[in-house]
């Protein structure tokens, strides 16, 4: 049952992640087309860190589910500890060492981590829905 609601959740997962993010990337894109491609490799450079996190997050909470589901919601709270020193480390890390512009860096960065988290919150629900043991 988890290999079927996984991939049939990557596709929807990767649908709505680009369906949401499409708005602010095409408005950045845009206006880096008319100035400089430095604005829209900045806001791609925004929308990696939070997509390379949750994937990786994905990956090792299916994990853990497989494990053990009862010890999820521990796994989930340290997982989210991760991502946040791995987010803080990382907009530091792009932003000082690329010198990028802000602004772009900002709306990609901020639109792909709410997409995806809206992403995951459905995927998790699809997981635990999907794996209901009926007495």
């Amino acid at each position: 049952m988890i290999g079927s609601c996984h991939k049939r959740g990557w596709r929807q997962t990767l649908f709505l992640v680009g369906s949401l993010s499409i708005v602010p990337t095409i408005t950045t894109l845009s206006i880096g087309v008319v100035q400089d491609w430095g604005i829209a490799f900045a806001c791609a450079s925004g929308m990696l860190g939070p997509v390379m996190a949750w994937s990786i997050d994905w990956v090792l909470t299916k994990r853990a589910y497989r494990r053990d589901p009862n010890r999820l919601a521990a796994f989930r709270i340290k997982a989210f500890a991760s991502k946040m020193v791995f987010f803080g480390i990382y907009v530091t890390g792009v932003l000082s060492l690329l010198q990028l512009s802000v602004t772009p860096f900002v709306i990609g960065f901020t639109s792909s981590f709410i997409v995806v988290f809206i992403a995951e919150a459905f995927m998790l629900k699809r997981l635990f829905n999907n794996n209901i043991k009926v007495a």
